[in-house]
């Protein structure tokens, strides 16, 4: 097996792995969750406060909500990684791919809270998932054409 066929292999199961890093935020009861955004929530503030000398009033909701596009963003970044390193070259079956798989991810990291006292899905939480991943693929979907692109104007 070539060297670049295991680094693809790596990164799926680093991929896999940041699925299951995602579950298991949400695999936390309500007061254990609060705990934990708060924790965040103390040291996000501290270093903006630093950067900014300003005074910055961030809330635990404005925390949570971020952390889902943040988490999902870096599923998107890997998922993309993952399929270049994979060498696959459609870009409509890549997209539908990851689309399906961003939606999978996130109605079981939504449904997972179901179990949990205190916690609950929500609909605006499963769009803020599927928006940071979708993004990030997006974009270096994007980058990638139009590197492409550009080597092949430069070969000309």
């Amino acid at each position: 097996m070539r060297s670049s066929r295991i680094i693809a292999y790596i990164f799926l199961i680093i991929t896999v792995f940041w699925c299951f890093v995602i579950w298991s935020f949400s695999a936390k009861d309500a007061e254990q969750s609060t705990v934990q955004s708060n924790k965040v929530l103390q040291a996000v503030t501290r270093v903006s406060e630093r950067v900014t000398d300003k005074n910055v009033d961030l809330s635990v909701s404005f925390i949570r909500k971020s952390a889902h596009v943040i988490e999902f963003a870096v599923l998107g970044f890997l998922v993309y990684i993952t399929f270049y390193l994979f060498k696959i070259k459609n870009y409509l079956m890549m997209f539908v791919i990851s689309v399906i798989s961003f939606i999978a991810v996130s109605l079981i990291d939504e449904t997972m809270q179901l179990f949990f006292d205190g916690r609950s899905m929500q609909f605006s939480d499963i769009l803020l998932d599927i928006s940071g991943a979708l993004s990030v693929f997006l974009i270096c979907m994007l980058i990638t054409l139009f590197l492409k692109r550009k080597a092949k104007q430069e070969d000309i």
